[in-house]
């Protein structure tokens, strides 16, 4: 176990110096809409496990607020993005009912993610989009949260670490996988 938690923090020490910082990004003014009528979510295969998820989006407008090189970040209100594992993501396409906050912060999304996030449209159009979040750790209860996720490991070290990893983390925008479902890519139409 300890041995787990220390690549654990080696993992977040890496990552921290990649990718992407939400903040950092050039601002977009007076942006581009993308409308999304109605919730709708899919389910994916991935991983090295053959997992089920299932990704989404929640009904609302999501916003071109951000740029790049490689593209435009919409995006949407809080909570706009899904991402759902297992019998979770089975009970929303099932009943359209989304997980209580502390459900999907405990099972979906870890103790990490405040769920702002959107949509990403690359500007290479033989690119598919992606779902993004923007790591955080503040606000929301998520704090208190994060330790009972983290107690409830019975990991000692990952107390001391954990901390450490969202420092590092706060404000980095993090990438879903490619969208390649046909309803979700035919929404995905700025105006």
């Amino acid at each position: 176990m300890k041995v787990m938690a220390l690549f654990l923090l080696f993992l977040f020490f890496l990552l921290a110096g990649c990718g992407v910082t939400y903040s950092k990004l050039n601002a977009v003014e007076n942006g581009n809409i993308i409308t999304i009528e109605d919730t709708y979510a899919y389910s994916k295969i991935i991983g090295l496990f053959k997992e089920q998820w299932f990704y989404g989006v929640v009904k609302g407008e999501y916003i071109a607020s951000a740029y790049d090189n490689k593209g435009v970040y919409y995006l949407g209100d809080p909570r706009a993005v899904i991402i759902l594992y297992d019998h979770f993501g089975e009970k929303f396409l099932k009943t359209g009912v989304l997980p209580t906050e502390k459900e999907k912060i405990a099972c979906c999304h870890g103790p990490w993610f405040n769920n702002s996030g959107g949509v990403w449209i690359p500007n290479d159009t033989n690119v598919l989009p992606k779902l993004f979040l923007v790591m955080s750790s503040k606000g929301q209860g998520l704090s208190a949260q994060s330790q009972d996720n983290i107690a409830a490991l019975g990991a000692p070290v990952l107390h001391l670490t954990a901390p450490i990893a969202r420092s590092l983390m706060e404000g980095k925008v993090i990438f879903g996988p490619e969208i390649d479902d046909e309803n979700l890519l035919g929404m995905l139409v700025p105006k």
